[in-house]
């Protein structure tokens, strides 16, 4: 018993750890940036697909939560907090969730991880366009929220994994091994 904790204690230790880091990024750019949306989003696009890939969900739920957060926090400090985010968090929280939550579901056994990586991006944009599609007949959100939350998201989903598939492939090259591409069966020759 004392040795099967002994071996996976250290890869914990290690998920915990690259979960801080990848959370710390997930947070700190959309709040210290602020914008363009299209660098921002793909960095915390990158941030959820790299999480998704390489941990379990219940690591990669900060990430899923801390983007979000950040931009609310932005918001209140610097005062450009508008009630049209309040109101769409709760929503972009469910298409960060379903983003990580459809890669790690897609990306088992046979499945190319490109493959689940581009459904789960089409999967969040849907759920983020139709969403703010309905705020806006509601008239809760304005109508150019509509626009941010369906081409934008897409764009900076697909260039985020875009960025986490080129990484990975080019960080299995400098190892010359399999490493964390045995994990994600890619193929981008």
């Amino acid at each position: 018993m004392s040795t099967i904790l002994s071996v996976s204690r250290p890869a914990q230790v290690m998920q915990w750890r690259t979960c801080a880091v990848v959370a710390s990024v997930a947070f700190f750019v959309p709040f210290t940036l602020g914008g363009p949306q299209v660098l921002v989003g793909t960095i915390v696009n990158a941030a959820l697909i790299y999480a998704a890939l390489h941990g379990r969900l219940r690591h990669a739920l900060p990430i899923v939560l801390l983007p979000g957060l950040a931009v609310l926090s932005r918001g209140v400090l610097f005062g450009s907090l508008t009630p049209v985010l309040s109101i769409l968090l709760p929503y972009i929280w469910l298409g960060n969730l379903l983003l990580v939550a459809c890669i790690q579901f897609l990306n088992r056994g046979e499945r190319s991880a490109v493959v689940a990586v581009i459904a789960a991006c089409v999967a969040k944009t849907l759920v983020l366009y139709a969403s703010a599609w309905t705020l806006a007949q509601a008239g809760l959100v304005p109508s150019v929220m509509v626009r941010s939350m369906g081409g934008m998201q897409l764009l900076t989903a697909l260039a985020g994994a875009a960025v986490v598939l080129v990484f990975t492939k080019s960080y299995d090259r400098r190892r010359g091994d399999q490493g964390l591409g045995r994990f994600i069966e890619f193929k981008l020759d």
